[in-house]
């Protein structure tokens, strides 16, 4: 028997098959992907780059290595606040930054101004100081810093490398419907045993209508808080002063959402 002529039968036979167990839909379908395939093909092929080592990639991601922010961070995010110092206490200058992705699915634009508002989630990063003057990536962190929103986004959001190697990180919404308050927090860190550990909070609360405001100093290491209450709007009122203690275990950063 010519093997020839099976296999064409066979190829017929699954054909006429298929063609009885499609739906109307099915059919067209397959009818308007039959009529566009050279057109298809044809953008495929024009679509599809050239393999060349030579040719440009966007970066996506944090660089492993760098001389600076500048060299770290790909082009086109949004650089919120940098600082450098000693954080390991090695006598090299480390880097941090917090950084805003530029995703365009995340980026919101407010109809009645155009104003666009960054809801990609903020990045927190810190690079250990090398020898050789450039920085290697220590840690990344995604889950510290939530997302702005169209009616909530960040009226401060910045850190600091102070003198004494500690990393100090400043966040304050600001709110456009549902709330009065104005609350500013500073989160302190240490590097410690491997890891970043808050070992104190600061944190001031106004009341935009009333004016009145609340500071409260917190020391994780020794467990006492201080809190002061007194007025913003009217200096007639003396701030008054209380202390107390409590008891709270260190957390490492990236524990709790800041």
């Amino acid at each position: 028997m010519n093997f020839n002529f099976i296999r064409v039968f066979t190829l017929l036979l699954g054909t006429t098959v298929l063609g009885a167990c499609s739906s109307p839909k099915q059919e067209q379908k397959l009818a308007d992907k039959g009529n566009h395939t050279d057109s298809l093909v044809e953008q495929k092929a024009v679509s599809i780059p050239e393999n060349n080592d030579s040719s440009p990639s966007k970066q996506t991601g944090l660089s492993q290595t760098g001389a600076s922010e500048k060299t770290i961070i790909p082009s086109g995010w949004e650089v919120k606040s940098q600082s450098t110092g000693d954080l390991n206490k090695d006598g090299i200058a480390d880097l941090a930054f917090i950084t805003i992705p530029d995703s365009v699915g995340k980026i919101y634009v407010r109809e009645e101004d155009g104003y666009k508002i960054n809801c990609n989630t903020p990045i927190l990063a810190v690079y250990w100081g090398k020898s050789d003057g450039t920085f290697e990536k220590y840690q990344e962190w995604h889950n510290v810093f939530a997302p702005q929103t169209e009616v909530e986004t960040y009226d401060e959001l910045s850190l600091e490398i102070t003198e004494n190697g500690t990393l100090r990180i400043k966040t304050r919404f600001f709110y456009a419907l549902g709330s009065g308050d104005s609350d500013l927090r500073t989160y302190i860190f240490r590097f410690q045993d491997g890891n970043f550990y808050c070992i104190g909070m600061n944190d001031e609360s106004i009341d935009r209508m009333s004016g009145e405001e609340i500071k409260t100093s917190s020391n994780y290491l020794t467990g006492k808080r201080s809190v002061t209450i007194g007025n913003a709007f009217d200096e007639t009122v003396k701030p008054k002063t209380t202390w107390e203690t409590f008891k709270v275990d260190l957390q490492v950063l990236g524990a709790q959402e800041l």
